[in-house]
């Protein structure tokens, strides 16, 4: 038992590890973050005039632009479009895995220990049939027979 415990606690520590494809999807699309444009490309007077939101970063040189229309939408819809497969991307190398530990854990070639103790199991269980069996026999044998009186 200790080693199915074992085997579903490094499962789950490999299911977390292994299932990244719907968040890194996220991360990749998310329509809210900020695109950095450096300084020398655009000027701050055209930001203004654009009414878009941004923030200027001196120490790097860049302003960090608010994303457009076309660039929100195209986020939303790779998201909409992608989640599914990613999810189930994520389910089938989880899944896979989960397989592959449990096969193992339970094949006869997994656990060579797994028949001898079935063959222990089943020989403890004749040896107690038969002492039963045995111990009926004699009390039986030792049971006084019913008085008869005979008219």
């Amino acid at each position: 038992m200790k080693a199915v415990g074992k085997t579903l606690c490094l499962l789950l520590i490999a299911a977390l590890a292994s299932s990244c494809a719907t968040p890194a999807l996220w991360e990749a699309t998310d329509p809210d973050e900020f695109v950095p444009v450096p300084q020398d490309e655009i000027d701050e007077a055209d930001l203004k005039n654009e009414g878009v939101e941004y923030y200027r970063d001196e120490e790097e040189g860049v302003f960090y632009v608010e994303k457009g229309f076309p660039a929100r939408f195209r986020d939303y819809a790779l998201r909409i479009v992608l989640t599914p497969v990613t999810g189930a991307i994520d389910s089938a190398l989880i899944l896979a895995l989960a397989g592959a530990v449990l096969a193992a854990g339970y094949s006869p070639e997994g656990d060579t220990g797994a028949r001898e103790r079935y063959l222990a199991y089943r020989e403890a269980e004749e040896r107690k049939k038969a002492y039963f069996e045995e111990n009926r026999k004699k009390e039986e044998m030792n049971r006084p027979l019913p008085l008869r009186i005979s008219p």
